[in-house]
Formats: structure tokens, sequence, C-alpha cells
């Protein structure tokens, strides 16, 4: 029998070997339909298939029972740990965020909603919730919204700090002042009003006591460090800005240039300090430069 079929749909020069035999496909549809409807209070699965006919019927016409279970009841499991996993996987990618809200809260307010909008379109589960903090911004309905998203925003920057690429530092240092140098991809800068670095530092140890909130100016990079630990490092309001500035493609002269023109106050800490900052910076290997 021929691997493949021939169908009125596929292109002209298609290879048919890779196109499934069409029972195949619409089984896979269905199945793919069943499990990926929200997950219900009780983690059972919908009465009615997403057809709208009960489950437990229209199950039947497409699996066979086994000597346990019946068809309905041998999905359900494929939909539990459907759901189960992602949001598992959902839980360690933004633990935060998790912490803030609870295990259910998550799962009802985030989890189950944003799995619904942006099921898993990569192999790489670590992957999962890169548009979370997007979409905490314009579809979360839950309590604390600012903060929530400010969380999952931190908890995404260290999630892909762990895996994003890191570049082979290749910097001149006779030529720094005036070369395009890049800060490495899993470097990620912020300003907070509040020290959202250190309360989840707070959270993630499992400490119950209270956390006092201290308003300012909290400049702070997430990164990997050179043992592939994630971690973050608070920064001088000069460092973040010349930081910022390098990020944005502009030289060391060009930033120094623009402050002086600004008349900016740190422009004389920033001349002082910045023979200690790259020191410090490229210690770290911070940057590199685009080949």
């Amino acid at each position: 029998m021929e691997r493949g079929i021939k169908s009125k749909n596929v292109p002209e020069g298609t290879d048919t070997h890779l196109i499934p035999p069409e029972g195949l496909y619409s089984t896979q549809k269905w199945f793919a339909q069943v499990i990926t409807q929200p997950l219900s209070h009780h983690h059972k699965l919908p009465p009615l298939a997403p057809s709208l006919y009960p489950i437990a019927e229209e199950a039947k016409q497409i699996i066979a029972p086994s000597s346990t279970l019946a068809p309905h009841k041998r999905i359900e499991i494929y939909y539990q740990q459907y759901w189960w996993r992602l949001l598992k996987v959902l839980h360690d990618n933004f633990p935060m965020l998790t912490k803030i809200l609870g295990f259910t809260s998550f799962n009802q307010t985030v989890g189950i909603p944003y799995l619904v909008d942006h099921p898993p379109s990569d192999w790489a589960l670590c992957k999962l919730g890169n548009s979370l903090p997007s979409w905490m911004s314009t579809h979360y309905k839950g309590k604390k919204k600012k903060l929530c998203t400010q969380a999952a925003t931190i908890d995404w920057a260290a999630q892909k700090a762990f895996w994003t690429k890191h570049y082979p530092p290749n910097i001149h240092l006779e030529t720094i002042l005036d070369t395009n140098i890049k800060l490495q991809p899993h470097i990620t800068l912020f300003t907070f009003s509040i020290d959202l670095l250190s309360y989840r530092d707070h959270l993630l140890a499992n400490n119950e006591s209270f956390f006092a909130f201290k308003k300012g100016h909290y400049h702070v990079a997430i990164f990997r460090d050179l043992n592939n630990h994630v971690v973050w490092q608070p920064l001088k309001e000069t460092e973040n800005m010349i930081l910022c500035s390098l990020s944005q493609g502009m030289t060391i002269n060009v930033t120094l240039n623009n402050l002086a023109h600004e008349g900016s106050e740190l422009y004389e800490e920033a001349r002082t300090l910045l023979p200690l900052f790259f020191r410090r910076w490229i210690s770290l290997g911070w940057f590199y430069v685009p080949c």
C-alpha cells in the first residue's frame, strides 16, 4: 500500500509521502480539539465535544474501549495530562507570578485562558509563555494587574536568559570607544519604582515573612553569568543610561557626547566611572561585536 494520499487540495509537486491519510488527519484534528478544550474546575472531560455532541457517544465512533475504560474515559487521560503538564511548565517558567497568585488562581486567571489563546507552538517547552507578559497587559482580568504583569516580565527575562545565545566577546579595547558593541542577547535591563528583584528572591526562598517595599528608582540587569547561572545585578543610574544607549546601537563616544550635550548631571559621573564600569562589564562577558 502506497504511503500518503492524493488530494484535490494538494498543490502540484507536493511530496504526497509527507501527507497523512485523510482518516488519520481527521482523527488527529478531533483528538487535538478535544484535549485542548479549557480545563474544567473538576478536571473532568467536558460532557460535550467541540462538535456539541455528547463526548461519550462521539468518542465511541473514533476510539476503541479498553478492558477497563470507555472510549471517552481513555481520551480524558490525555486531556488531563495535556493541561497538567503545560500548567506545570508555566508554574516553572513563571515562579514569581505563580507565588503572587497561588497555584489555583494562577491556573484559572492566567494559565488556562492564556493557553487557550496561545497553545504551544514550539517543541521546546522552556519557551512556553514567550508571549505571556504582553498577554497579561491586555487580557489579564485578575487582581494586582500591574504587579502581576511586571512579575511575568521579570520571570520571562530570567527564563530566556538561561537558553538564549551567548556570543564570544571579541572586544578590542583599543577601539572600543568608537565600536558598535552589543549587549549579549540574554541580558535584560529594567527600571522599577520598587525593589521587585529582591521581592522575587524573597518569594522564591519560600519566605512567609512580610516584605517591606521601598519606593525609589531601581535599575537592574538580569543575565546569565559565565557559570551559566541566571542572576541579577543592581545598576547605578549612570550605568543603566550607558547600557541602554549601547543597547540602542550607539557607541560609547556618542553616548558620552549626548550626555554632555544635554548638560546631564550624570555626564561627569559617567566620565569618571566609565573605566570601572567597563572593567566589570567585560569581566562579566556582557558585550560582543557583531560579525
